[in-house]
């Protein structure tokens, strides 16, 4: 039996979320834990988003894409609450400001 003391925690959900200086260089494709990071699909548009695409509904948020990503001193992977991904609340990156989104999604 357990203790009220040791209900579960009712932890915030984070997301992984791609900044524009993505370089495509796909590191964080190979060591997403859950398969949610793909190449996105080619696209002429040079005002697309970044050239990886995030599933949103499957990442689970763990930080391994983010922390490849500063290893190879890119930084252009974060995550951010999942509320404020879905809603593209202004959130403040360490390096500017800028609105969250989900490459592959349309806002």
């Amino acid at each position: 039996m357990r203790a009220s003391s040791d209900a579960p925690v009712d932890r915030q959900r984070f997301v992984a979320v791609v900044e524009e200086d993505c370089t495509g260089c796909n590191a964080c494709v190979d060591y997403c834990l859950v398969d949610c990071i793909e190449p996105a699909p080619p696209n002429p548009d040079p005002r697309s988003p970044a050239p990886i695409s995030v599933r949103e509904d499957e990442c689970i948020g763990c930080f391994v894409c983010a922390k490849v990503c500063e290893e190879l001193a890119v930084n252009a992977i974060r995550l951010v609450p999942i509320d404020a991904a879905r809603s593209g609340t202004r959130v403040q990156s360490g390096r500017r400001s800028a609105s969250p989104r989900v490459p592959g999604t349309t806002s």
